[in-house]
């Protein structure tokens, strides 16, 4: 049994439910679930001529926490998830409920310069600044329980051992390149960058992209056109040119990569292939009305003589047999 009078007492006292828990011998969910209940109470200070300093002001042990925090990540980095002391639950359960997250609390109080102050250490021991680390409202302080680079691997291998679920979980949100995608195909574009962005290398939030933008006007859907980008990197895109976009985004390595495995999709060399693609953004909306692939139209228009890659051939097969029986 909790001695109610010396529990109240050392609430009282300023002692926070976790400090009065370890002192009593014990559990501080029990002292909250007295608070809770009215036979345990909180008393706040109350000055009618002083304004309040934030919400953490009706809760003076997170305060007294946080500010804790705050005073010695600004003499010195400091990672949060070794402070694991008598409140470090408490306050993050307070913070994940009141502000969301951590990383919203610290934007609310414009005190955003801690972002890179405050560090995370993820069980593989790799450390995150907070504003590299995910959010996860639902978890302590509001943050995810692994880092971005554990969480980038678990997504990237549950993706890679379960392709067929994952394309089958995506039938209701999918968006026009992969609608126009069978199964092997979807497959297919996503392997040749081992399932990863073709960019950034992680696994988290892949789309796919046309190489040469539909919106230039060619015949894009097919899939030696197409890429998987993260979200953010493919709204970056847009209708950009796509070298000169890789030029400003990733290294000469990752963009050579890129250009070798997509050169060598289309039957053309390296140099080929970026001529092809600067015609391309020279030609934009002049050939919308032309149903053949803009290889096929760029070949006839600059006089070049190589073979048309297999997609095209397929293609072709595949009208003459529909003209076949439409006769």
């Amino acid at each position: 049994m909790i001695d109610l009078e010396k529990a109240q007492e050392y609430l009282d006292f300023g002692y926070s439910k976790t400090k009065v828990a370890a002192l009593l011998g014990s559990h501080h969910n029990t002292i909250s679930r007295l608070v809770n209940g009215g036979k345990l109470e909180i008393y706040e200070a109350f000055d009618e001529n002083v304004e309040p300093r934030s919400k953490l002001g009706s809760c003076f042990y997170e305060e007294n926490h946080i500010d804790d925090l705050l005073r010695q990540a600004a003499e010195s980095p400091v990672i949060l998830n070794e402070r694991k002391d008598n409140d470090y639950y408490d306050v993050g359960a307070y913070i994940r409920n009141e502000f969301g997250s951590i990383k919203s609390f610290l934007c609310i109080q414009d005190l955003e310069y801690f972002l890179d102050e405050i560090f995370i250490k993820c069980g593989c021991d790799k450390l995150f600044s907070l504003a590299d680390w995910y959010e996860d409202k639902g978890k302590l302080w509001g943050l995810s329980s692994v880092c971005p680079s554990c969480r980038g691997e678990i997504s990237y291998s549950y993706v890679k051992r379960n392709p067929e679920k994952i394309f089958n979980l995506n039938q209701t949100r999918r968006t026009k390149v992969d609608a126009l995608l069978t199964k092997e195909e979807y497959k297919e574009v996503r392997s040749r960058f081992n399932w990863k962005c073709a960019v950034s290398n992680t696994g988290n939030c892949i789309t796919l992209d046309h190489f040469i933008p539909v919106s230039w006007g060619f015949k894009c859907h097919y899939s030696e056109n197409i890429i998987p980008l993260t979200k953010g990197l493919n709204s970056s895109k847009n209708n950009r040119h796509p070298v000169e976009w890789l030029k400003s985004n990733t290294s000469v390595r990752i963009t050579g990569r890129i250009i070798r495995i997509l050169s060598g999709l289309n039957n053309l060399t390296q140099g080929e292939f970026l001529s092809f693609i600067d015609w391309c953004f020279d030609n934009k909306g002049m050939f919308v009305d032309d149903p053949r692939f803009p290889i096929e139209i760029w070949r006839e228009y600059t006089g070049r003589e190589f073979p048309l890659p297999s997609y095209v051939g397929m293609d072709y097969s595949n009208e003459v047999t529909n003209e076949k029986q439409a006769g």
